[in-house]
């Protein structure tokens, strides 16, 4: 073999070499994204991001994923067919009790999104009339465990007020309400506007007002992905945050993007839109206020005397700059 075949070849090794890895470098990052909800306003923007290009923009692509409660999703974490969850703040106890993941980001704060609806035909008129009565939530430990225990104790009836049935989805906890299984359910506001303009119940409540210092719903990252893919969780949420912006300034295409999800009407959505969007977070930072709040609920429904340190708990490392 000549020196000038072998240097040919060796030249043509290294831009196979050069072209691979750039290959690899330019390929977009897959991440597996798990929404508890699939009605939820909070977590359609997740499809907001990909049909508008956004996440495309920042080379990740994503793998959606719809499971039935927070319960569920941590599970898919644990068994790593997950990388981020769109979850509650209240989800934070999963760490807690050992899961191998970390909040990243704030999606949203106070709940905004959240309500208490009843069967028209039901005699329930106020909050005052659920005292004993049967309320459905979607897991234990989530977001609408902890208000239903949260309503039971601001009503002055400790803890066990009121009986919580854990249900699963909203679709799930929507069926058990107009089939008389519960009195009650504790859910997205999007879920019980829609029962109401079907004549099938009302919005006895929100939650809103009641707890204004939240973390309603944060963005989880398995400590897997975390620790092989630091950059592809970055531009996860660089995406993310981008699309809030989009979303906050596109009303009438962020409803047309979001209502294959949520499943309402214009009417509806239009309202959801402007009750939900102040609630939204546009830069993920955790507010120590807002944390002690979760802390303290987390507490309550775990019986916890102490939490890990909060670098335990969630983490500002993958956050875009401020703007």
């Amino acid at each position: 073999m000549s020196v000038l075949r072998s240097a040919a070849q060796v030249a043509a090794s290294i831009a196979v070499v050069v072209f691979a890895t750039s290959s690899i470098a330019d390929a977009a990052d897959k991440l597996r994204v798990a929404k508890p909800e699939a009605t939820s306003f909070s977590f359609a923007f997740l499809d907001v991001g990909v049909q508008t290009g956004i996440f495309a923009k920042h080379e990740v692509e994503i793998e959606s994923i719809d499971v039935a409660g927070g319960s569920k999703a941590n599970q898919a974490l644990i068994a790593g067919s997950i990388d981020i969850e769109l979850g509650s703040g209240i989800e934070m106890l999963f760490i807690v009790k050992g899961s191998p993941e970390k909040g990243i980001a704030v999606l949203a704060g106070p709940p905004l999104s959240m309500g208490i609806s009843v069967r028209d035909d039901s005699g329930i008129k106020d909050i005052a009339s659920l005292k004993g009565k049967a309320i459905g939530i979607s897991t234990a430990g989530s977001l609408t465990d902890w208000l239903a225990e949260e309503l039971s104790r601001r009503q002055g009836w400790g803890t066990d007020g009121v009986r919580r049935v854990a249900l699963g989805s909203q679709d799930a906890l929507s069926a058990a309400l107009i089939a008389k299984n519960v009195d009650a359910i504790i859910g997205g506001t999007p879920t019980a506007y829609r029962l109401q303009e079907a004549g099938q119940a009302k919005v006895l409540a929100t939650f809103g007002p009641t707890v204004p210092d939240f973390i309603t719903n944060m963005i989880f990252a398995s400590n897997a992905v975390i620790a092989a893919h630091p950059e592809a969780v970055r531009h996860f949420l660089a995406g993310w945050f981008e699309t809030v912006r989009f979303a906050k300034a596109n009303k009438e295409e962020t409803i047309r993007l979001t209502r294959p999800a949520t499943r309402l009407s214009p009417e509806i959505a239009s309202i959801i839109y402007d009750e939900q969007m102040p609630m939204f977070s546009t830069d993920g930072r955790f507010d120590p206020k807002a944390v002690a709040v979760v802390k303290n609920s987390i507490k309550e429904l775990s019986q916890f005397d102490s939490l890990p340190p909060d670098d335990v708990l969630f983490t500002e490392a993958f956050l875009p700059p401020r703007q």
